[in-house]
Formats: structure tokens, C-alpha cells, sequence
């Protein structure tokens, strides 16, 4: 586990964040919801491009700021079924991933300016200024079901991911970051949650931290449905 100083201007201020070992800076904007800002560590301005391969320094020191550059775009999104209609704000360049994970939109489909978009291509597909977006209920059955229990937490309780989706996919969603991560028994080191699949019917714990944050190098095959 690594502990940073944060500070969201304008915004609350300076806190302390935890975060995991080998957390990106695109982990630690999706953990604290800083979608749309500037992020400098350690004095030093992070481009949103780099932020999936920017690892986060233990005991930085993280400036989130309120663009300052022109560089968030508005699109309109509509969830059906759910809240309907309503103005979203997401960085230039932000890629369908991106707003997935912005929005909580996982096991949606997905349609932008009327043509769908496939779960497999959201990582590089990016998210045109003034779109239309509809995310929709899964209506070709691309959701799947797990277990999963959160210890400590609330426990046990079901959970729907789209087909594909990664143990990544499942730590954002459910804002498991700085846990350890077992599915069916077996730890998932964090270095491969983005590309370990968690497959149908699964039981998967996530724990507090008892280990130094999954320090056993030992990479588990894929797991698929």
C-alpha cells in the first residue's frame, strides 16, 4: 500500500489517499473521481495520455485542478433504463473505458452519435465533443454474474459485469482499489488485473491488504467463462 497527499482545487483541499503499490494515475483518478482535471505530481503535469502507464510515486504529492487548459468536452448521456437524459463532462480525448468507469455504466450497451460501440474496442475508442450517448440495459445478454464479498465491508452480494469484463474492470467498478483480489480461491496479483478475466459464476473475496499488497510475482493463467 502507498499513501499520498491529494489535493482537489477547487475542491475539498489536502487529504491523505491510499492507494495500491502499483497504482497508475489513471487508477487514482478513477478511485477519487477526478475526471476532467489537471493532475501534477510532484510538481510536474501528467498528460491524460500517459495516465494508464504513469505509476504513482509513494508519498507524493498530487495537485487535481480544475482545468486550466480548455481540455474537457460535454457530451449529452442518456441511461436507459435509469436517470434519462443529462449533460456529462468528460476530458478531451477520453475514451469510452474512460466514461465507463466515470459513470458506473458497466454491463451497458453502449451507443454514441446512433452506432454501437463493441465492449472489446472501449479502451481506444474516444468519446467525440457533443455526442449523443445512449447507455442501455444489456439486451443481448453480455452480462455475467458473480459473488462478491467485500471483507472488511458489507460481505456477500451478487454483482453484474459485461462478459469481458477484467478484474480491473471489477476493482473500478466497485471501488475495490488497495485490496487484495481472490477469485475462486486464487489471489490475482494486481500487476495482471487488466488482463485476468473474471469468469461467470465466480466467488471472488476482496480483502483488506494483509500481505503487502499481493507481493507474490506467481501470474495466474486467464481466466475465461
Amino acid at each position: 500500500m502507498a499513501t499520498i497527499t491529494l489535493v482537489v482545487i477547487p475542491g475539498p483541499g489536502a487529504r491523505t489517499v491510499t492507494l495500491a503499490d502499483d497504482a497508475t494515475v489513471s487508477n487514482l483518478v478513477c478511485q477519487e473521481n477526478l475526471h476532467g482535471r489537471d493532475v501534477i505530481i510532484n510538481g510536474q503535469g501528467v498528460p491524460a495520455n500517459t495516465w494508464e502507464t504513469t505509476r504513482v510515486p509513494a508519498g507524493a504529492e498530487v495537485f487535481a485542478t480544475g482545468s486550466v487548459k480548455g481540455n474537457v468536452s460535454t457530451v449529452t448521456l442518456v441511461v436507459i433504463p435509469g436517470p434519462g437524459a443529462r449533460t456529462v463532462t468528460v476530458p478531451d480525448g477520453a475514451t469510452v473505458s474512460d466514461l465507463v468507469c466515470q459513470e458506473n455504466l458497466h454491463g451497458r450497451d453502449i451507443i454514441i452519435n446512433g452506432q454501437g460501440v463493441p465492449a472489446a474496442t472501449w479502451q481506444t475508442a474516444t468519446v467525440p465533443a457533443q455526442a449523443e450517448i445512449f447507455a442501455t440495459g444489456s439486451v443481448k445478454g453480455n452480462a455475467k454474474t458473480i459473488t462478491l464479498v467485500v471483507i472488511p465491508g458489507p460481505g456477500a452480494r451478487t454483482v453484474s459485469l459485461e462478459d469481458n469484463a477484467t478484474v480491473s474492470d471489477l476493482v473500478c467498478q466497485e471501488n475495490l482499489h488497495g485490496r487484495d483480489i481472490i477469485v475462486n480461491g486464487q489471489g490475482v496479483p494486481a500487476p495482471t488485473w487488466q488482463s485476468v478475466q473474471v469468469p461467470n459464476q465466480a466467488e471472488v473475496f476482496a480483502t483488506g491488504s494483509v500481505k503487502g499488497n499481493m507481493e507474490d510475482s506467481s501470474v495466474p493463467p486467464n481466466f475465461t467463462m
